[in-house]
């Protein structure tokens, strides 16, 4: 074999070589960039599942708490047993969202941090009407509704956790 019919035979053997290398490793490449995007995308929707179920439990002991106090005041004029449902819980799953959230839905649950926040504080006659708003933008979030809509249904839940003499000031009214 001489160096000529080597080389013939050697250049496009090297050359396929090369460029199924290429494409092996940037289809390596892209398949990674997409699990990685899926995996994001997981661990949000873990997270806000897991917000959903503490929003649930915290108004359902709300509801319990109020029951319960309603009742001992009809009773024998004592106080209730039970204490007030604390709103820790339901502040760490929201601080969870947040943190899995980025790039431009991170706006959305930044909205949704301030919208528990003012929630949280409300009476506790108020707490469970704004919680189903609240949770209900949230789920509207998650399942591709505009950015308008989950806005919309944050507000009213702001709106229903204020004191019925109190307005909120956003950072746009200063």
């Amino acid at each position: 074999m001489t160096v000529e019919q080597f080389l013939v035979a050697f250049i496009p053997q090297l050359l396929a070589t090369i460029a199924g290398g290429g494409i092996g490793v940037f289809g390596v490449w892209l398949a990674f960039r997409w699990q990685q995007g899926a995996s994001a995308r997981d661990a949000i929707d873990r997270a806000v599942e897991n917000l959903l179920v503490r929003i649930a439990d915290y108004v359902a002991d709300l509801e319990a708490y109020r029951g319960d106090f309603e009742m001992v005041n009809w009773g024998a004029g004592g106080r209730p047993q039970r204490q007030i449902p604390h709103a820790a819980v339901v502040s760490i799953a929201v601080e969870l969202v947040r943190m899995r959230t980025k790039g431009s839905e991170l706006a959305i649950a930044d909205e949704i941090g301030r919208a528990w926040s003012l929630i949280a504080g409300a009476g506790l006659d108020k707490r469970g009407t704004a919680c189903a708003f609240l949770a209900e933008a949230i789920t509207m979030w998650r399942s591709g509704a505009t950015p308008e809509a989950v806005a919309d249904r944050l507000e009213t839940a702001r709106q229903l956790s204020l004191k019925d003499d109190e307005v909120e000031i956003s950072a746009d009214d200063d």
